[in-house]
C-alpha cells in the first residue's frame, strides 16, 4: 500500500478485497496473521480488525474459532459488498458507539430509581412533552430525545455517568445524518416508552422501568443496524 492510502480501515479493506478479487488470496486460503497485515500495511491493529470485520460482514471473509480468517466466497452473491464498502467501514464507529450505549445506559434504571427526587421526574415530563412536539425530520427529535437520556443519566447524581454521556452524545452528533434517520422509525415507540417508564420511576418500580428501558435502547440499535443492512 502507498502513504496515501495506508492510515484507514477503508483502503486496508479495498486492498484486501482486491486480493480477495484478484485471485492472490484464493477462497479457502487462511488470511494472514493481523500481526503480518500490521506490518505489511504499515497500520494499526485496531484499523486492521475493523476492516477484516466489515470484509466479514460483506461475506469476503470467514472467521473460524482458534483457526483464523479464511477467505469466503460469499461476496459474489452479495450486490451489496462490491458497492457500498465505503458506507460499511463509516458505519462502524456508530455500531461501535451503540455497543457502549448499551452497556451505560442499560444500568442507569437501576441506579437512578433509588437516587431519582421529584425535581428529577418533573424536568422529565417536560422534555418528553418536548419529544411529541418535535419534528423528527429537522432534528427537535434526537435533541430531545438526547436531553431525555441525558436527564436520565443526571437523575443517577453519579457525577461519572454524567461525564460519559456528555461524552457518548457529543459522538452522537458527530453523526447526526444516520441518527436522525432512525428517529422517523423510533419516535412514536419512543413517546409510549417513556412516558411508561417516567410512571415506572414515579412509583419506584424499577424492574418494569429498567425493562422499558432495554427494550427502547435495543430497538435503536436494531433501527439503525436496519441502515447498515
Amino acid at each position: 500500500m502507498n502513504n496515501e492510502s495506508k492510515n484507514t480501515p477503508l483502503k486496508i479493506a479495498e486492498y484486501i478485497k482486491n486480493e480477495i478479487e484478484c485471485g492472490v488470496l484464493k477462497i479457502g486460503e487462511k488470511l494472514p496473521s493481523e500481526r503480518t497485515l500490521v506490518k505489511t500495511l504499515q497500520v494499526s491493529r485496531s484499523s486492521v480488525r475493523e476492516a477484516v470485520k466489515h470484509l466479514t460482514t460483506m461475506g469476503y471473509l470467514q472467521s473460524v474459532e482458534r483457526k483464523g480468517t479464511f477467505v469466503c466466497g460469499d461476496y459474489m452473491d452479495n450486490t451489496y459488498a462490491n458497492s457500498d464498502l465505503d458506507k460499511a467501514l463509516k458505519m462502524a464507529p456508530i455500531l461501535d458507539l451503540m455497543d457502549v450505549r448499551i452497556l451505560l445506559e442499560e444500568k442507569f434504571i437501576s441506579l437512578a430509581i433509588k437516587r431519582i427526587t421529584k425535581e428529577d421526574i418533573k424536568h422529565l415530563r417536560n422534555i418528553l412533552n418536548e419529544i411529541k412536539d418535535a419534528d423528527e425530520n429537522t432534528g427537535e427529535f434526537l435533541k430531545a430525545d438526547l436531553a431525555f437520556h441525558m436527564a436520565l443519566a443526571k437523575s443517577t447524581h453519579n457525577d461519572i455517568i454524567v461525564e460519559i454521556m456528555k461524552t457518548i452524545i457529543k459522538r452522537i452528533y458527530d453523526h447526526e445524518n444516520v441518527f436522525k434517520t432512525s428517529g422517523h422509525e423510533t419516535k412514536e415507540d419512543t413517546v409510549v416508552d417513556f412516558e411508561k417508564i417516567i410512571k415506572y420511576l414515579e412509583r419506584g418500580n424499577g424492574k418494569e422501568a429498567e425493562k422499558l428501558y432495554h427494550r427502547h435502547i435495543h430497538l435503536v440499535d436494531h433501527v439503525l443496524k436496519k441502515q447498515f443492512k
